[in-house]
């Protein structure tokens, strides 16, 4: 029974041109109408190449297999070589003379014979073994064409292997109109190596030499300048097949690398620079017989003026010269300019120093202004401080009085005198500590900043005004919040803002009815600062002009300076705070003040 297996199975829609018996028992080597080769074995596809893994293009025209186990495939894209799973193809970019390969054999000395389109092509095996050991190689080949009986068409259908070689060694293989039959150990060879001639040079259509000697090598051509297009015509003399001669040239200075050429006997070159160049060509016959001796011309291009050496230094000299000039410039430019820049330093110098000197006028007139404020409130506060100091001297002398009374009894009691001595030194302390506050808080000295107790400050405000608030019947009532952290300031200000703030609220419930309080508080806000508050329940924000009662000069009462609230702010904003007012409900004004908290490093 004939078992049948579809292309479908093989995975390919196109049919197999080409087959070959495996290296193993039921293997098969497939080559395909459309390009690639399979190895077909116990009913699966084991291997597969395509042009995508260096397999020649186009159809498959025959397969070959050697002892080793190396697959060879002729195709229309060159002969293709597959072993071990890697694929290497040789075409005319490695020396062929066309692409298209019908079949190859190899004969009994192992050269390669390649039908082609251009002819029959045998290859030496030594040329071969190079190849494959390196695929970019160019390879040397000897053609056999139409002149030597070679038909150029081949039969490329059917399965019938289209040659063979019988036990004498001889290649019989099928043309379209017959049998043809070489056989490579009787070829003729051509011993003798043409000789080569360089006939002449042609530049632009324009001969400038010609070999009349018949001897290159003692010419010396000299070109003209600015050459565009270099025609040199050689020659090879070949009585046998003129047709088969190929050349190589190399314009030493020009080529990296020798050019081959089959029946082309000129070489052209466009915009050669100027200079000395020797130009070399050699010639092998329709055997492969190079005569590698060959020829060579010394020929010479003459410079234009601007591509002289002379020419080319004048230009690096004035080059260097303008370099030189544009640096001289350049210097004295930035000469001018530093010189410019100094005057207009020492001109900023001294406006900065008048500006310092400005400053510090202001400083110092803000200080006085500052201290003159608190001093004018001590007009305010003298009966208020009068009565402070009274009550603690007045004290003393009514202690002073009772330990008399103790001491000249007649059994004097001297426990009860040293009781009363302690009163007599207790007030006499406690007005020191008034009189020191007053004078602190009125003395004229420089800022000093240091870390302060808010609620402290409160604290020695309220002992200094609460005779004044008791003048008035003002109860003073605070709400102070335990733990407030310490704010780097300075003291004797913050005690002025809340003296005048103070003052102001008490100030304003002198001349109203019924409830008199003046409420001071202190807390931690949520924007992680201190704020200060003083209310009062006095008269109130006056109408329509709130805005303005923080602006130097402007007061409402009739024999007021109109500098509190104003010095109050600027201290309070140099202390990085902000000082603002709101109507206190049902009747007075609010004041409040916050400053930004400077915890001690450790806490």
């Amino acid at each position: 029974m004939v078992e049948r297996i579809p292309w479908a199975n093989l995975g390919r829609k196109d049919s197999a041109m080409a087959l070959l018996a495996g290296p193993v028992p039921g293997a098969l080597w497939l080559g395909f109408s459309q390009g690639g080769v399979a190895y077909f074995k116990d009913g699966k596809v084991r291997e597969s190449y395509t042009r995508v893994d260096g397999l020649g293009e186009g159809i498959v025209t025959s397969l070959s297999l050697d002892s080793d186990g190396t697959l060879w495939a002729a195709t229309e894209g060159g002969l293709s070589r597959v072993k071990n799973g890697r694929v290497a193809t040789l075409t005319s970019q490695n020396g062929l003379p066309c692409d298209t390969v019908f079949w190859m054999m190899q004969d009994d000395a192992h050269s390669f014979w390649l039908y082609m389109s251009c002819g029959l092509v045998r290859i030496a095996g030594t040329e071969m073994d190079a190849w494959v050991t390196d695929p970019k190689r160019t390879i040397q080949s000897t053609v056999f064409d139409s002149s030597d009986g070679v038909r150029g068409r081949a039969l490329t259908t059917g399965y019938t292997p289209l040659v063979t070689k019988t036990a004498n060694g001889k290649l019989w293989f099928l043309p379209l109109d017959g049998v043809s039959v070489i056989d490579p150990r009787h070829l003729p060879v051509n011993k003798l190596p043409p000789p080569v001639h360089i006939e002449q040079v042609t530049a632009d259509r324009k001969t400038y030499w010609s070999n009349l000697s018949g001897d290159a090598s003692s010419s010396h051509p000299r070109l003209p300048p600015l050459v565009l297009d270099l025609t040199i015509d050689y020659t090879a003399l070949s009585f046998v097949a003129p047709e088969k001669v190929r050349f190589r040239y190399k314009l030493e200075g020009q080529d990296p690398d020798w050019r081959e050429v089959v029946n082309e006997r000129e070489a052209q070159y466009s915009n050669l620079a100027p200079g000395n160049y020797r130009f070399r060509v050699a010639a092998c016959n329709n055997s492969g017989v190079w005569n590698e001796a060959g020829a060579f011309l010394d020929f010479s291009i003459a410079p234009a003026y601007y591509q002289t050496t002379w020419f080319r230094v004048s230009c690096v000299a004035a080059f260097v010269a303008l370099l030189w000039c544009i640096y001289r410039l350049r210097v004295r430019s930035i000469e001018q300019r530093s010189e410019q820049l100094a005057l207009i330093n020492s001109k900023l110098e001294a406006q900065i120093a008048v500006r310092k000197q400005a400053e510090e006028a202001l400083r110092q007139a803000q200080a006085d202004l500052t201290h003159a404020s608190r001093v004018s409130s001590m007009g305010e506060l003298t009966v208020s401080l009068a009565h402070e100091v009274k009550q603690p001297i007045a004290a003393a002398i009514t202690n002073a009085n009772t330990c008399l009374r103790w001491l000249a009894a007649d059994s004097p009691n001297f426990e009860e005198a040293c009781a009363a001595t302690m009163r007599i030194v207790k007030d006499g302390t406690r007005a020191a500590e008034i009189i020191k506050r007053v004078r602190l808080l009125f003395k004229k000295s420089a800022p000093q900043w240091e870390l302060v107790d808010v609620n402290e400050v409160i604290r020695e405000m309220i002992v200094l005004l609460r005779g004044e608030a008791t003048r008035h019947n003002i109860v003073i009532r605070t709400e102070l919040a335990a733990d407030l952290p310490q704010l780097m300031g300075d003291r004797v200000q913050l005690q002025q803002v809340l003296m005048n703030l103070m003052l102001n609220g008490i100030d304003a419930m002198k001349d109203v009815d019924g409830t008199r309080e003046l409420a001071i508080r202190s807390e931690r806000s949520e924007t992680d600062q201190v704020l200060m508050s003083v209310s009062d329940t006095g008269v109130g924000l006056p109408t329509q002009q709130a805005d303005q009662i923080f602006n130097a000069f402007f007061t409402t009462k009739p024999h007021g300076t109109g500098m509190g609230l104003s010095i109050s702010r600027s201290i309070v904003e140099s202390h990085g705070g902000r000082l603002w007012t709101t109507d206190n409900s049902p009747r007075g004004a609010n004041f409040y003040f916050s400053l930004p908290i400077k915890i001690e490093a450790g806490e």
